[in-house]
């Protein structure tokens, strides 16, 4: 796989090497035109968000920090600013930076939290479906904060794609209507989130609806 990933890489060097050179013999050959840089994520139309934060002129954190709120809008199940992340940035200088986002205990959190009048410990579903089980989301000032030291485009144009994906709608995948067909105590348990992702009869929603 890594010879095959190399070779992928090198021919269109050593291509374009034997291409040019014997123009290069009558004439110099004028500058080649790139745009360097690729996007990816976990979802197709997320990845697409990324690639067009870069051909808009906006550099890696742009790309990155849209798909991060991209990912809340199609992958609320396993993604969201609701939640935590890490920033990590290698330079081509080799300096790497960091910034920790990842959610947190409530201050007022203490050891008893989870336990019965008893004291003996809840049962996990019920202390996982509590509001004393959410940590304070980091992701919104991860974001913010990398965008201040790293962005380049201006911070409605980097959230802005996850705005129109909200707005005008996405398909429901097989992965997303599996996770809410399986965990229908947490998706379905909040009646606004029912009504934007389950039907009538309780199902979530088919995928290839639109959201």
């Amino acid at each position: 796989m890594h010879k095959s990933f190399l070779a992928a890489l090198l021919a269109p060097v050593l291509l374009s090497a034997c291409a040019t050179a014997p123009a290069l013999e009558r004439a110099a050959a004028p500058p080649v035109q790139t745009q360097p840089g690729a996007a990816a994520a976990n979802d197709p139309r997320v990845s697409a968000v990324g690639e067009a934060i870069l051909a808009r002129g906006g550099n890696a954190t742009d790309a990155a920090l849209a798909m991060v709120f991209a990912l809340t809008v199609v992958e609320p199940q396993s993604s969201g600013i609701g939640g935590g992340a890490f920033y990590v940035r290698g330079a081509p200088d080799g300096a790497v930076a960091t910034i920790d986002g990842r959610e947190t205990a409530p201050a007022a959190a203490g050891p008893d939290w989870f336990l019965g009048p008893d004291g003996a410990p809840l049962p996990r579903g019920q202390a996982v479906r509590s509001g004393l089980s959410i940590g304070v989301p980091g992701t919104v000032a991860m974001a913010a904060e990398a965008h201040r030291r790293f962005g380049r485009l201006a911070w409605r144009e980097v959230i802005t794609p996850a705005i129109a994906l909200a707005r005008d709608g996405f398909a429901m995948n097989i992965r997303l209507n599996g996770s809410l067909d399986d965990n229908p105590q947490s998706g379905a348990r909040d009646a606004d989130a029912r009504a934007i992702y389950y039907g009538p009869d309780g199902k979530a929603l088919a995928p290839g609806t639109l959201i």
